[in-house]
């Protein structure tokens, strides 16, 4: 069956948010004194939310138990945000991103974005990157109710895009988004992020290492029957 559409995850994959995020808590616990868990912060929070995470880590939380003392955690999360939004402002779409929604579009191929951020989220960081008007759907959790490993938001992709799961392949950075993509029956690439690298997608179809050295021609050579 012909491929039809693209579905791109966003945080790490078209943006990556998820390595600005992470430096915005690391900087406010090293005010503290205290480093931040980063392995299994990412384990445990990169590509999914508090609700569908077994092992979510709350990291107001885990600084006060690092701490042994309560932290005013309204400044706290003050100082942080205000730091993520500081860093935000020079984020840029990953290396290759521009290239797979040209060469996409180019060819005819729907393309959505699948995420377990928020939609205005999503909005924002596309806008701030120029990408903007380049999607013709955008899945996101708080609007299908479930984040992923769940495959909701996948599959309300494939419903707004009119295609088959057959027809579709997912791009994402993090075992969640992967077991999502997979739940819903597409084809799945894995592009790792320098976040979650480390991470085990042995459950992906295809690992690559950057959108900017495989391209929309070599997806189609991996493959068979999807022109």
């Amino acid at each position: 069956m012909a491929l039809r559409a693209v579905v791109f995850d966003f945080d790490g994959l078209v943006v990556d948010t998820e390595s600005l995020i992470l430096r915005a808590w690391q900087e406010e616990y090293e005010r503290h004194g205290v480093e931040f868990p980063v392995e299994a912060w990412v384990r445990a929070n990169v590509g999914t939310t508090r609700e569908e995470s077994d092992a979510y880590i709350d990291e107001l939380d885990e600084l006060e138990r690092l701490l042994g003392a309560p932290v005013d955690r309204d400044a706290v999360q003050e100082r942080r945000s205000q730091r993520r939004r500081e860093l935000m402002e020079d984020a840029r779409a990953e290396p290759g991103v521009r290239d797979w929604v040209d060469a996409a579009t180019r060819d005819g191929l729907r393309l959505a974005v699948a995420s377990s951020s928020a939609r205005w989220w999503v909005e924002e960081n596309l806008a701030r990157v120029g990408l903007a008007d380049r999607f013709d759907h955008l899945s996101c959790a708080d609007e299908v109710g479930a984040a992923k490993p769940d495959p909701a938001v996948y599959r309300a992709a494939l419903e707004a895009l009119g295609v088959a799961a057959s027809e579709a392949v997912a791009l994402e950075d993090s075992p969640p988004g992967v077991r999502a993509a997979k739940g819903a029956g597409l084809f799945c690439v894995a592009v790792p992020s320098e976040v979650t690298m480390a991470l085990d997608f042995s459950e992906a179809d295809l690992v690559a290492d950057s959108l900017a050295t495989f391209t929309l021609d070599d997806l189609r050579a991996c493959m068979p029957g999807r022109p």
